[in-house]
């Protein structure tokens, strides 16, 4: 999975989310992009 422009979420966001999408149930987590939503949040609050 890549996204068209560089997130600057880093390899260790990346490779979570994409843990957590592809668990062993089949389903994603419920939770899933929790950590990505936090960062972006961040990251808007700061060059707000």
């Amino acid at each position: 999975m890549q996204a068209s422009e560089p997130l600057k979420f880093g390899a260790k966001i990346r490779i979570q989310i994409e843990t957590d999408i592809c668990t062993e149930s089949g389903r994603p987590s419920a939770n899933c992009f929790e950590n990505a939503r936090r960062l972006a949040v961040s990251i808007l609050e700061q060059s707000m």
